[in-house]
């Protein structure tokens, strides 16, 4: 599992880079009051016993000004909300897409 350290505003530090076997594969961003969303798509590669298989996630991160720099939290604000929700449809359908065109099945609902 991978920490995060939370400064006084709730925002979120990644610690250093470790290796990880999950990668974005698809982003969006959204322009927000105060800020940007982020809607990320990551895909993992998992080992079964049949043999490697994907695996994906979503993340949502909004970002806002402190002091002169720009911070990302995990908390979405309520102004914020339909944007977020407009990011996970689309993300929906992105993965849906990429199902469609491996052959394979769409993502559970």
């Amino acid at each position: 599992m991978r920490r995060f350290q939370r400064n006084g505003n709730g925002a979120t530090q990644a610690p250093p880079k470790q290796e990880n076997k999950s990668k974005v594969v698809h982003r969006l961003y959204y322009r927000v009051r105060g800020g940007t969303l982020s809607v990320t798509v990551w895909e993992r590669v998992n080992k079964g016993k049949n043999g490697d298989f994907e695996t994906y996630t979503v993340t949502l991160q909004q970002s806002f000004q402190s002091g002169d720099k720009r911070e990302w939290t995990n908390f979405i604000a309520e102004d914020a909300m339909p944007a977020a929700s407009i990011g996970l449809a689309q993300a929906y359908q992105w993965l849906a897409s990429q199902a469609e065109e491996q052959g394979g099945e769409e993502p559970q609902q």
